[in-house]
């Protein structure tokens, strides 16, 4: 996905930047021509800012197709008020902070959402996010078999 994100944008810009840069590329050969012409210090100094101009555009070009995309996935951090265990599992959309997930596999209490966060494929999660404190998982326990309006 991030892959033809990064395609997606090399096609639409790409093109631009070439033609700019020709562009710029014609007035600074327009500019030295006049200097040569006329000896007019105007015509070396536009072109002195052109040939800045140049440099910047054919700079951003070089960056723009080197521009790669590392993939990235979102992943939620489940966690049993009880035990302590934690698993992480795949985002799923829907998923928010205090959320129930299921069932703890080793407790059987309840699993609640402790973090949600994107760490790059191949790396580890550089946001371990702190666990929920017991006076926390109580009240959520508590609060979960409360109704509305008691």
């Amino acid at each position: 996905m991030a892959e033809d994100l990064a395609v997606k944008i090399k096609k639409k810009w790409v093109p631009v930047y070439v033609v700019l840069l020709a562009a710029t590329i014609v007035l600074l050969a327009g500019l030295y021509y006049l200097y040569t012409l006329t000896g007019s210090s105007d015509y070396s100094t536009a072109g002195l800012l052109d040939a800045a101009v140049v440099a910047y555009i054919a700079w951003s070009l070089y960056k723009l197709v080197g521009l790669k995309f590392k993939p990235r996935e979102v992943v939620t951090l489940v966690e049993c008020g009880k035990c302590g265990y934690r698993e992480e599992r795949p985002y799923e959309p829907g998923d928010f902070f205090f959320k129930e997930k299921g069932k703890c596999p080793k407790c059987g209490g309840p699993l609640y959402v402790a973090g949600i966060y994107v760490k790059e494929e191949g790396e580890e999660a550089s946001f371990k996010p702190l666990p929920l404190s017991s006076s926390l998982a109580t009240f959520i326990t508590a609060a979960s078999g409360m109704k509305r309006g008691e």
